[in-house]
């Protein structure tokens, strides 16, 4: 349980997030006691040290990720009951909680990702995530007008060429090229995935809403017959649902190492962005961030 500065100091620095102020954002986490979990930190590094540079899939990808940080934290009955749901259907799995790789998820680090795939999108929230919560990280990433329909499918990794990733719609065979994130780094040609295609400006036209979660063939086979039939999603029981994804983090275990995670590198260089107020670029902005003598008496 964070301490109330922390949570204070998090709460800032997600509302600094929606509207798309990053370095705002990255100084109060560096202000936070406890670092988060996850890549949020290593995100917004990566995500200031590209600047005006940035296009519009970095933000995409950027944009699901703050929306799964958005929701997952809401105090909603919903929201409860999912992470209860998948959480005991995920339970043994294994691994770190921390992604051990940028480009998917597998395990205990997989758990969030389903969630949080299971809120914004089996039950709408992104589109209200983008239309009214943070419409600034929606501009910047190409509108992300029919994210909201993005069906879950199961995907099987074809092979990548520079920019390109071929995956293989298990539903149906097509073959698709979206933009390569990292997704075969760690993994190799035939291994499965679940995930979300949505589609942003540019060449290639599409990419992982979020790192897939890495699943083995029975996990994709059930929820392949979901995902390919419209009418039984939509009256499948939230239990069911949730049962079927918290098997599916549990199935990718295999892909996780046994040993504990490294730290995260990338604490370090948010850390260093912290300090370095030039960098940053809020220096003297009065009202826009915390000052240290601010933190220390919150």
């Amino acid at each position: 349980m964070l301490e109330s500065r922390d949570q204070m100091l998090l709460a800032e620095a997600m509302a600094a997030e929606q509207r798309a102020s990053l370095e705002i954002a990255a100084e109060y986490l560096h202000h936070m006691t406890d670092q988060p979990e996850g890549r949020w930190t290593s995100q917004l590094a990566e995500m200031i040290e590209i600047g005006d540079a940035a296009e519009a899939w970095h933000w995409a990808r950027l944009t699901v990720a703050a929306a799964g940080r958005w929701i997952t934290s809401m105090p909603m009955p919903l929201v409860a009951r999912a992470q209860r749901e998948i959480g005991a259907a995920a339970e043994g799995a294994e691994g770190p909680t921390v992604p051990e790789y940028p480009g998917w998820v597998a395990g205990r680090a997989a758990l969030s990702t389903a969630v949080a795939d299971f809120m914004l999108f089996d039950n709408l929230m992104i589109e209200v995530f983008l239309v009214q919560v943070a419409p600034a990280l929606n501009e910047r990433a190409g509108g992300g007008r029919n994210w909201a329909e993005t069906p879950g499918k199961v995907y099987e990794l074809a092979g990548a060429d520079g920019i390109e990733l071929q995956v293989r719609d298990r539903s149906d065979g097509h073959m698709e090229t979206v933009r390569h994130l990292s997704e075969m780094v760690g993994l190799s040609t035939g291994d499965l995935v679940y995930g979300r295609l949505v589609e942003v400006p540019g060449e290639p036209a599409r990419i992982f809403a979020a790192p897939p979660i890495v699943i083995d063939e029975v996990a994709a086979q059930r929820l392949g017959r979901v995902a390919g039939d419209e009418e039984l999603l939509s009256v499948e029981p939230i239990e069911v649902r949730c049962a079927t994804l918290g098997a599916a983090v549990r199935s990718g275990s295999r892909y996780c190492r046994k040993a504990a995670a490294p730290e995260d590198e990338s604490a370090s260089k948010i850390r260093k962005l912290g300090d370095d107020r030039t960098v940053l670029g809020v220096a003297g902005r009065a009202g826009t961030r915390p000052t240290s003598g601010h933190a220390d008496n919150a």
